[in-house]
């Protein structure tokens, strides 16, 4: 739980309704997987052909200190040199060495489509892509008479890109979760390219994401348990409280 300065581990039992839980890791994740996915979310990617190799000028761009650092731990794992830099707007921009960016394109030439590789992991994917592109919605909900909580109504993915959407939407199936995707608009932020958002609905789905898809944005998690809180305790969401006393593993 957050105190207001730092991070604390409570038992299950103990915690209380006014608790802040920033933070929750259900299982070990893939790390190439995450930083693969992390790339298609808010990274960048600018292909350099020069004389003798064909170089790739990748970065990854967030406000969130924590997935920027996150990003740049993952990629030290797999011996790349990145590199943190903060830009106008207080934005930071994690950049690989060009010799990195060659050695990522050519393991995962899909890269360069803006398109998910099927050889990673799935549900780690969904986790980095939703710290990207996801965000959390909640309304006033009528629980009893006169009584109104906070209680999730749907979560999103926004993006221009459509290949990715669509394949977060046949990976969500292998979890049962149900999604829907639609053309929002065309003019997204003065660009003239179709923009694309994909919904998920429904207490049961979004139950079913917080338990099996890792995510670590702290914002969007405190969202997700407070919504939960609002809804009948049921098994899953036991389980789910059982796991926030068991101290990450990141």
């Amino acid at each position: 739980i957050w105190d207001g300065k730092n991070i604390l581990w409570k038992p299950a039992k103990d915690i209380k309704k006014r608790d802040k839980i920033v933070r929750i890791l259900y299982r070990d994740y893939d790390k190439k997987s995450r930083l693969i996915a992390s790339i298609i979310g808010d990274g960048s990617i600018s292909i350099r052909k020069d004389v003798k190799n064909r170089t790739a000028d990748i970065r990854y761009h967030n406000k969130s200190p924590e997935l920027i650092n996150e990003f740049s731990n993952v990629a030290k794992m797999f011996n790349y040199t990145p590199y943190i830099a903060e830009t106008k707007n207080n934005k930071y921009y994690v950049r690989l060495s060009l010799t990195d960016g060659r050695k990522i394109i050519n393991e995962f030439p899909e890269l360069t489509g803006k398109c998910f590789p099927e050889s990673i992991d799935h549900s780690t994917s969904v986790g980095a892509f939703f710290d990207d592109e996801g965000c959390v919605y909640l309304e006033k909900i009528k629980q009893r008479k006169n009584v109104k909580s906070n209680g999730i109504t749907k979560l999103k993915f926004a993006q221009k890109n459509k290949k990715p959407l669509y394949k977060v939407h046949t990976w969500l199936k292998e979890f049962k979760i149900n999604s829907s995707i639609r053309k929002a608009y065309t003019n997204y932020r003065g660009s003239k390219l179709p923009y694309y958002e994909m919904w998920i609905r429904g207490r049961r789905n979004i139950e079913r994401f917080a338990f099996y898809i890792p995510f670590f944005h702290v914002e969007k998690t405190r969202k997700l348990i407070a919504g939960l809180r609002s809804y009948p305790v049921v098994v899953k969401k036991a389980k789910i409280y059982s796991m926030i006393s068991k101290k990450p593993m990141f």
